[in-house]
């Protein structure tokens, strides 16, 4: 709520602010464009090429969005399936294989999300998936239900690897800096040629709101790039570790009673 204000709300004021202090003292009668016959033709183009842009940025972020929401949950079924499977082994390694199983989902909820907002990634996660790793590699195959549950094991490995790369990538802004650059030029230039209608002989209200209703879409639709862009920040539509941690709290209800880490998955 507070992020749609301040970059809805607060440049379209600022934005209604100009045209009335353009209107009071320095639009002439008429406008600015008043000579001109085709600056509503040319006002349609440039408004139309703004629409076009916005509304592909608009679709693809939010798909890019949806990419991000279906790596989380990919990897958190992923982790709780290998807690399960790690039960068909022999104690001692199904004990060590469901504490790094638990440790991982840990330390992505506490130290991997917040890494996520800085565009990083945890060293401490792929600790606990080269613990994993070297803890099956070591494991005890003894029969043929084992021999499965090995293959299903590695099988849903991938599944995780998959998950939280795909979650990784996702993390990174999606609008590259000079797509961001074209995009304020043109809505600058929008809002501008705007201004230039100006008509002090037109009473203000009607000005400033038709002004205004353009301004503000054109603010919310950047707005809606922004909060999308980086789908694990807090601008506004962050995706929360809620599904990891819901997975950490049913694995947790069984959890060994020795774990090789504390609550924010560091080894211990």
């Amino acid at each position: 709520m507070w992020t749609t204000a301040l970059l809805v709300l607060v440049p379209t004021a600022l934005f209604v602010a100009i045209v009335v202090l353009l209107h009071h003292y320095f639009a002439p009668e008429g406008g600015w464009l008043r000579s001109m016959e085709d600056a509503g033709e040319i006002f349609s183009t440039v408004g139309t090429g703004l629409a076009v842009l916005i509304a592909f940025l608009i679709v693809a972020a939010f798909g890019h969005y949806q990419d991000a929401r279906d790596a989380v949950g990919k990897e958190a079924v992923a982790v709780q399936q290998e807690y399960v499977m790690a039960t068909y082994f022999d104690e001692a390694d199904a004990n060590a294989l469901q504490g790094e199983v638990l440790c991982y989902a840990r330390a992505v909820v506490a130290d991997e999300w917040p890494a996520m907002q800085r565009g990083s990634e945890s060293a401490l996660v792929q600790g606990w998936v080269d613990a994993m790793d070297g803890t099956m590699l070591e494991a005890s195959v003894a029969d043929q239900k084992q021999v499965e549950a090995l293959a299903h094991w590695l099988e849903v490995g991938n599944d995780r690897q998959e998950g939280r790369r795909a979650r990784l990538a996702e993390s990174q802004p999606f609008v590259p800096g000079f797509l961001w650059a074209a995009l304020i030029l043109i809505s600058v230039v929008v809002l501008g040629y705007q201004l230039m209608m100006i008509d002090p002989a037109v009473r203000v209200v009607g000005q400033a709101y038709s002004m205004a209703a353009m301004a503000i879409t054109v603010f919310a639709a950047l707005a809606v790039v922004y909060m999308v862009d980086r789908p694990f920040n807090d601008r506004g539509a962050a995706i929360p570790h809620t599904r990891m941690s819901t997975a950490l709290s049913v694995m947790e209800r069984t959890a060994p009673a020795t774990l090789p880490c504390d609550e924010a998955g560091n080894p211990s």
